[in-house]
């Protein structure tokens, strides 16, 4: 046999190889996109964003604009407040997030948070944020960062949710 019986051998079961990447057990698959599994994950229902003053706030010109965005950087959740001033030492009521898409519990858990101020020309604030996401299942999970700041001329933070849960 020749060289190339053994070069089409070695393509096929190449093929065969990469057939099979990608496909995950029934019983191991986390309910993503794609999802072959037969009980569904816990799916997004409800995000909720508040925002705690500390010793400089917002100005009611100013606008705000908070996004939760999925691994893939795809838009998960978002909101955005403006006309209404964050007086210092002061936490907002919660403002209640728009969704987008179909994201997972365990696809939340990976997901950032970038917030935004529009200053109206100078507006330093500080804060702490807090969100809450809530799911299908009825569970909940709550993410806090603290010791933030925006300003005219640092107007966009982006935060990692994994590291900022709350237990």
């Amino acid at each position: 046999m020749g060289r190339g019986w053994a070069v089409g051998v070695c393509g096929v079961a190449l093929i065969g190889v990469l057939a099979g990447c990608g496909r995950v057990r029934p019983d191991t698959d986390p309910g993503g996109p794609g999802s072959t599994s037969t009980a569904a994950a816990p799916v997004l229902t409800g995000a909720t964003l508040s925002f705690t003053t500390l010793t400089d706030g917002k100005d009611a010109n100013s606008a705000v604009a908070a996004q939760l965005l999925t691994a893939g950087s795809e838009l998960g959740a978002e909101v955005r407040s403006t006309g209404t001033a964050f007086t210092d030492n002061t936490t907002s009521p919660a403002l209640a997030m728009a969704l987008s898409g179909r994201l997972t519990s365990a696809q939340a858990r990976d997901t950032q948070l970038r917030l935004r101020l529009v200053p109206d020309g100078r507006d330093t604030w500080t804060f702490d944020t807090r969100l809450v996401l809530s799911f299908t299942d009825g569970t909940r999970q709550t993410y806090r960062w603290t010791g933030l700041r925006l300003d005219e001329t640092m107007p966009e933070r982006t935060l990692a949710v994994a590291g900022a849960l709350v237990p």
